[in-house]
């Protein structure tokens, strides 16, 4: 994008024709010159066409870019609600912006519906000794506990266990590969 204004010691000022050099331009209040009230509509289309071009998106994008928004959201090309949902976005995300900084948000290793691997003892279903090995699940739930710690429930899709439901296991006894699952089966037997 080439663009038409430029931000030097905090005054927007517009480029000359050919890109080289820029000055301030303000027809409202003393002629040519340096901006000093920065009030006038004239100033302020400027600090509106300098914060365009700070995106660095040519219109085409935007158009594009607001039309995808608008419609898959339902918004059916109204802007006041687009803007209005925006706002609340922005409000969304600041509010989860302030939870990170304090260390209150925990990034969860997997979502409702991933595979995921439990080491399950096969002896307490089989009458055998104690035989723990990794058993593949469907995460079915993921939930604080009153003890605030994450937990989930799990569904069996192992071909041994097809069906059978795990309650409230530990999200740090879960694992997202079965090679992750082997290798704290071998720090277990240990």
């Amino acid at each position: 994008m080439n663009r038409l204004t430029e931000k030097i010691s905090n005054e927007i000022l517009v480029k000359n024709k050919n890109g080289n050099g820029s000055r301030s331009i303000c027809y409202g209040c003393d002629g040519i010159s340096n901006c000093t009230t920065r009030v006038c509509n004239f100033y302020r289309a400027m600090e509106k066409l300098a914060a365009y071009e700070d995106t660095g998106l040519e219109p085409e994008k935007i158009r594009e870019i607001l039309e995808l928004f608008c419609w898959s959201q339902n918004f059916n090309g109204d802007f006041k609600l687009f803007i209005t949902a925006l706002k609340q976005l922005k409000e969304m995300v600041e509010k989860y912006e302030k939870l990170e900084e304090r260390g209150l948000l925990v990034k969860l290793p997997c979502k409702v519906g991933d595979t995921v691997y439990k080491l399950e003892d096969y002896g307490e279903w089989q009458d055998v000794p104690h035989v723990l090995m990794p058993i593949m699940c469907q995460v079915e739930l993921i939930y604080l506990g009153d003890d605030n710690k994450v937990y989930c429930d799990l569904m069996s899709i192992d071909l041994l266990q097809d069906g059978a439901m795990f309650d409230e296991i530990p999200i740090n006894e879960i694992y997202l590969s079965k090679e992750e699952a082997e290798r704290a089966l071998e720090v277990e037997n240990e």
